[in-house]
């Protein structure tokens, strides 16, 4: 009963925070959106995929607080007190796409297990 009880604590006290999931979400989703984020448009165009890539790179790197900021306001949290879930839909301009990310906060750590693109 004490271990439950000790392990339920440890998940209480660990659940990251939303402030947490941020700095997770800014560093993970830019790496993801610059690696993934010509989509689309890469296998439709694929002589537009350099061009479409060194573009968005350059997008993220000079615009890190807008897509903070865009992060928080379309990011939803369902805490449920031992863990928490991190839904987020993440727009760019256009032409590119949109995405779903879903991430797992757990023991100070997160684990994105779904992320698809989704139709504009």
């Amino acid at each position: 009963c004490v271990t439950v009880s000790t392990f339920c604590c440890l998940l209480i006290i660990s659940n990251p925070t939303p402030k947490d999931y941020e700095e997770f979400a800014i560093k993970e989703l830019s790496t993801y959106l610059k690696q993934e984020g010509c989509g689309k448009l890469a296998l439709d165009q694929p002589s537009l995929q350099n061009p479409c890539q060194s573009l968005l790179k350059l997008l993220i790197d000079t615009s890190k607080l807008e897509l903070q900021e865009r992060i928080t306001q379309q990011t939803e949290q369902k805490n449920f007190l031992f863990f928490s879930i991190y839904q987020t839909t993440l727009s760019l301009s256009a032409p590119f796409p949109t995405y779903e990310v879903e991430t797992l906060g757990i023991f100070k750590n997160f684990y994105i297990y779904h992320a698809q693109e989704i139709e504009n």
